[in-house]
């Protein structure tokens, strides 16, 4: 689509007419920049998407749910309070702008009507939601520009709003004649370029709509005083004349782009949508579709490649805090050779020259002033007997990070192959069991839920189940029978698969360690190595996290990566 103001002003014109006048009931923010408002009116509800993310900015209704974070963000709060059952009192743009304002009546805590203004401004990657008050300061924004960011321009709560700069010297479609003047005599292959250079709010889609509507196919050489106002008429006319929304799509037939109307110098066929907001929510529908699960996919690998970058941090530190202990025992023989030497030392002496039994050799060994003899050489016992408690304790905390990262990363195979919302509900709940996460309740989950199903392929009729994560590999061992074969790719992190019958063929084995090695961090290897043993030999280790066993009596195939075909669900 044209993201020009021009694109805007018939996208607010139209949210006006539906939801001019109606009540905020309820406010949502799934992502940090979408916010949610759901608006009644004539006993309808209405969510509206106020999208402030850079790749894909807009306003739109929609029917589409939407899952809500583990925590509210800070401008859902801000909103809530604010607006929350407020009326929307007009949904326009700032003229020739790409910003929608919306005009808000709500009341404070006190019961007063209080004015607010939302602004959505779609300019790029500054691309913004920041809410006003009476008064035009700002109380708070989903994105904060400091003003070393962007020195022409910050928007922080308290600031007062500005709206984004225009340049001084373009001109607008209302101010006709000026344009006019400033087209007239131009060469006709320069035409296009110069209206976009010298006008506002237009992309250049639609200048190019305008020069086709003003001179069809054939463009003048030079223009005319009267062709520089029949170009400006169409100009303007593209802002004036209602919109006629209409939709791009692809060979698929999904829509790809949505226009005010059918843009008739791209020679393009288009479907006219029922109406703009029509046009808008199924195009940003199909943009959409996955995006939800792949940003909340991203959110939580984030949050664990975040831990397993500190305990990378805590394992370098507590190495070197573990050669600093090993290199206690000196502070022993310090001790030693001074408890030696007492009665050579003078109450003066800083320092003693002693010969080191150890070594055969002169050594020199700094003395506390402050400190009798026998007193020096208990501090050095001390630190010698602290430096070696650190040592034990050093290297239990390094078992206990090996082991902690062992299991992050078999959550991290998981991300990879995770294909669903399902399995991420999977996932996340294990993540909150480790701790990863905070436990926060989501809407409905007190109900009981269907499990997803593990991955399940046939080969030779026989069924090949694999766990798509460490919860689903504990499941399937759970309940498998014991005399079927598991399958683990040998020494690194991966599903557990089984094979549902007994005595299943040689061709059957190997298209199950290929599907163990795929799911697997193996799975880029030309052969990996796969260990497979009888259920019943496989043990779940008392205590451990979800997915950690130990296993005996395994036979090790090597086989390439690869998948079969999955049955029919």
């Amino acid at each position: 689509m044209p993201t020009d103001a021009l694109t805007y002003h018939h996208i607010a014109a139209a949210l006006d007419g539906l939801l001019g006048f109606g009540r905020i009931e309820r406010i949502a923010m799934p992502s940090p920049e979408e916010l949610i408002l759901y608006v009644g009116k004539n006993r309808q509800t209405h969510a509206l998407v106020l999208s402030a993310a850079p790749a894909r900015p807009g306003a739109y209704l929609t029917k589409r749910t939407f899952e809500s974070p583990p925590a509210p963000f800070s401008f859902l709060m801000h909103a809530r309070k604010h607006i929350g059952g407020g009326v929307i009192q007009k949904i326009d743009t700032l003229p020739y702008e790409r910003v929608i304002r919306f005009d808000i009546l709500s009341k404070d805590e006190l019961r007063f009507e209080k004015s607010y203004a939302l602004y959505l401004e779609l300019v790029g990657r500054q691309t913004n939601l920041i809410l006003t008050d009476g008064g035009g300061r700002i109380t708070d924004c989903v994105r904060h520009i400091p003003l070393g960011e962007n020195a022409a321009r910050f928007v922080l709560p308290g600031a007062l709003y500005l709206p984004p700069a225009r340049q001084p010297d373009k001109l607008t479609p209302d101010d006709r004649a000026a344009l006019a003047a400033r087209l007239t005599d131009l060469p006709g292959d320069a035409l296009y370029e110069k209206t976009l250079s010298n006008l506002a709010g237009f992309a250049p889609a639609s200048v190019k709509e305008a020069i086709f509507t003003a001179f069809g196919g054939t463009v003048p050489p030079t223009l005319s005083a009267a062709d520089a106002r029949g170009l400006a008429d169409a100009l303007a006319a593209l802002y004036e004349t209602p919109a006629v929304p209409a939709l791009l799509s692809d060979e698929t037939g999904t829509p790809i782009e949505f226009f005010c109307r059918p843009y008739r110098y791209s020679g393009r066929t288009y479907t006219i949508a029922d109406s703009m907001n029509d046009a808008v929510e199924r195009v940003m529908a199909a943009k959409s579709a996955g995006g939800g699960f792949n940003r909340r996919k991203q959110a939580l690998a984030a949050v664990l490649n975040k831990k397993l970058s500190r305990n990378q941090k805590k394992r370098v530190l507590f190495e070197e805090r573990l050669l600093t202990a090993q290199n206690s025992e000196d502070e022993r023989v310090l001790g030693e050779l001074i408890t030696a030497n007492l009665y050579r030392i003078g109450k003066t002496d800083s320092e003693i020259l002693v010969d080191d039994y150890y070594t055969g050799e002169k050594r020199r060994i700094k003395l506390d002033r402050a400190r009798t003899p026998q007193q020096n050489a208990q501090a050095h016992y001390k630190l010698y007997a602290k430096r070696k408690r650190e040592a034990v304790i050093t290297r239990d905390q390094l078992a206990a990070l090996a082991a902690e990262t062992d299991y992050l990363e078999s959550l991290a195979v998981s991300f990879r192959t995770a294909e669903s919302r399902e399995e991420l509900d999977e996932l996340e709940r294990e993540m909150a069991g480790a701790g990863l996460l905070a436990a926060a309740k989501r809407k409905g989950s007190g109900r009981s839920r269907a499990l997803p199903p593990p991955y399940e392929y046939l080969v030779d009729g026989v069924k090949i189940s694999a766990g798509k994560n460490n919860l689903q590999n504990d499941r399937l061992l759970k309940t498998s029978d014991g005399g079927f074969l598991w399958l683990h790719a040998k020494d690194v992190h991966g599903a557990h698969v089984v094979i549902g019958a007994q005595n299943p063929s040689e061709s059957v084995i190997q298209a199950a360690a290929a599907i163990a090695a795929y799911y697997s961090k193996a799975y880029q290897a030309d052969k990996a190595p796969v260990d497979c043993t009888r259920i019943k030999n496989v043990k779940k280790i008392p205590g451990a996290q979800p997915g950690r066993v130990t296993y005996t009596g395994q036979t090790t195939y090597y086989v390439k990566p690869g998948l079969p075909i999955p049955c029919d669900k």
